[in-house]
């Protein structure tokens, strides 16, 4: 536990430490990838004032798909779980390398 009531977590792949496994539905993963709007921005803190970064609102992350933002004490979204976003670009990669191959096929 951390002094603010926080808790710190290692983040894990092993099946022995998961529950309720389920495949992410297609539709989910495209509906939140297509609906994701990165933006530029310029943080408040004072060690980077003059630099811009590519990322996401935590706040819009979390109206698309809640499973990629994380939220404080108060629920509120506190910031996008970026090692997580991979995980819904599988299944649509997956998907239109199908959708590719099928057409590749009608055509040949």
């Amino acid at each position: 536990m951390v002094a603010d009531g926080a808790s710190i977590a290692r983040s894990t792949s092993s099946r022995r430490y998961k529950t309720d496994i389920a495949a992410l539905p297609l539709d989910r993963a495209t509906a939140a990838v297509m609906a994701l709007q990165p933006v530029t921005y310029r943080g408040t803190s004072p060690t980077d004032p003059d630099r811009a970064f590519p990322g996401f609102i935590a706040e819009d992350v979390a109206q698309v798909e809640p499973l990629l933002a994380t939220y404080d004490q108060a629920g509120a979204p506190d910031y996008v779980t970026y090692d997580r976003l991979p995980v819904f670009l599988v299944p649509v990669v997956q998907d239109h390398a199908r959708r590719l191959a099928a057409l590749e096929a009608r055509l040949a």
